[in-house]
């Protein structure tokens, strides 16, 4: 215990006991503490000493590095959803400096992707309007998911307008009572150059409030047809259109009226008999063509009509017809890398592989076999057929297949070059409630675990699963790591 003089107050330190609850204790015990207060202070200020003679090199770059080192962790597809544990966020809860930098760096919070579990939210909305606002006059991408058939409320409505000057990109959920008010409330969207909206009921959709978005270059609205007439000609930068469904006249008044035009995906309302008499194909400039099929429709006769020298990509979601394919081809004298098709027939599946003789540029096949599977297959081990393809994708309503003769056509077209990276297999039969067509044989399951470990991605989708499963693909990183 420490003793300290009561005249002078000298203190030193003597193995002294003073009757409890005396003053001399008392003022014992109190130096006791100030003297390990100043331990303590003098502790804390060496501390405080070495931690600021720590420099993180992070924290010497100059905020306008940090502030583009924070841009590259944002999501590449430039939907943003908030959350504690990525970007941004994440960011702003590091330290005092990175908090700054982040909030400072208005593009970080230019794209949000909401989804309302219900309406009204009362943390969402709030989380919404901050968000918004920490991206100041920066373009901004606005994705909101909402429950399906309920009208959006008053509190996301009110949102919209406040933005509408700075929306570059929108995906909404609307009905046509929600299209009515955005229409009242909001006049102009001088950026907006992408909109994805989902409209229901009936009434004049979303074009009627976005028309004066003279700057609109995407548009998709997946489930509204526009059979009878074009109403587009304000988007003079439109170069993606997706619709539900068009009349063939107006497809090829569209490719008429829109030369810029690069991207197309929709379905055909009328299936007119196509008379080529005194008819000259339209010729665009396509680069993708998408045609969705109907139930019980016969094939739309849209090749006939088309002319396009500039296409990449073309998916007929429907049976072709292959004497219609090989005409288009030879007039557009195209190179397709990205071909998606459907055969219902053995005498099809041969026609098909041999108007793909001349399609040799092709690195991209999705092909829906029926229950041919195994024909075409077959052809492919042909490695002069398709010498490019890289991604193979088939489609089959069959309940089984040879999967022997399969895995021979992956070895072969695997085998030299390796230019085959992708391999996928559905079983897809709407008229079939179950469907067999996962492996189960050791000898095919090793197999095809050889042609993976070859460096060709497999996948197997049926109603029993997906092989490999994720069980699978454990053990054989496991096994690869242990080799």
């Amino acid at each position: 215990m420490s003793v300290i003089c009561e005249d002078c107050g000298h203190l030193n330190w003597y193995n002294a006991r003073f009757p409890a609850g005396t003053p001399s204790a008392q003022r014992a015990e109190l130096a006791d503490i100030q003297h390990q207060l100043e331990v303590l202070k003098t502790r804390e200020r060496d501390l405080e000493a070495a931690l600021a003679s720590v420099v993180y090199p992070v924290l010497t770059l100059p905020p306008e590095i940090t502030s583009r080192i924070f841009l590259k962790c944002l999501p590449f597809h430039g939907r943003v959803q908030p959350s504690a544990t990525k970007a941004p966020l994440v960011l702003a809860q590091v330290c005092r400096h990175w908090r700054d930098v982040a909030l400072a760096t208005a593009r970080l919070w230019s794209s949000i992707d909401l989804e309302f579990q219900n309406i009204p939210d009362n943390g969402t909305i709030p989380l919404l309007r901050t968000w918004l606002s920490r991206a100041k006059r920066s373009p901004i991408s606005l994705m909101l998911q909402l429950p399906y058939d309920q009208p959006i409320s008053k509190e996301v409505l009110s949102v919209i307008p406040s933005y509408a000057a700075q929306l570059r990109w929108l995906e909404l959920r609307a009905s046509a009572s929600d299209c009515e008010a955005l229409r009242v409330t909001c006049s102009d969207f001088p950026v907006l150059r992408d909109l994805a909206m989902t409209c229901y009921g009936s009434g004049p959709g979303p074009l009627s409030i976005f028309r004066n978005a003279s700057s609109l270059r995407e548009i998709r609205l997946p489930y509204r047809s526009f059979p009878n007439g074009v109403f587009f000609q304000s988007y003079l930068s439109l170069h993606t259109l997706q619709l539900r469904e068009m009349s063939v006249a107006t497809l090829v008044h569209m490719l008429t009226d829109f030369p810029q035009l690069l991207h197309l995906d929709t379905g055909i309302s009328d299936y007119t008999p196509f008379d080529n008499a005194g008819v000259v194909p339209v010729t665009a400039n396509l680069e993708s063509l998408i045609i969705q099929s109907r139930e019980d429709a016969p094939d739309p006769p849209v090749l006939d009509y088309l002319t396009l020298p500039k296409l990449c990509r073309l998916e007929l979601h429907h049976p072709p017809q292959l004497q219609a394919l090989s005409s288009f081809r030879i007039r557009s004298a195209c190179i397709l890398e990205h071909l998606a098709l459907q055969v219902s027939s053995y005498t099809e599946v041969w026609e098909l592989m041999r108007i793909l003789l001349d399609f040799s540029g092709i690195i991209s096949l999705d092909l829906d076999t029926y229950v041919h599977l195994d024909s075409f297959t077959h052809g492919l081990q042909d490695t002069t057929f398709l010498p490019h393809l890289r991604s193979l994708r088939l489609n089959s309503w069959r309940d089984g297949i040879n999967y022997a003769s399969l895995v021979w056509c992956l070895r072969i077209r695997n085998r030299d070059r390796k230019i085959l990276k992708s391999f996928t297999l559905t079983f897809d039969n709407p008229r079939v409630s179950e469907l067999a067509g996962i492996p189960t044989e050791a000898l095919i399951l090793a197999e095809l675990e050889s042609v993976v470990a070859d460096g060709l991605k497999v996948q197997i989708w049926s109603s029993e699963g997906v092989w490999p499963s994720e069980t699978d693909r454990t053990v054989g990183k496991s096994c690869f790591l242990l080799s």
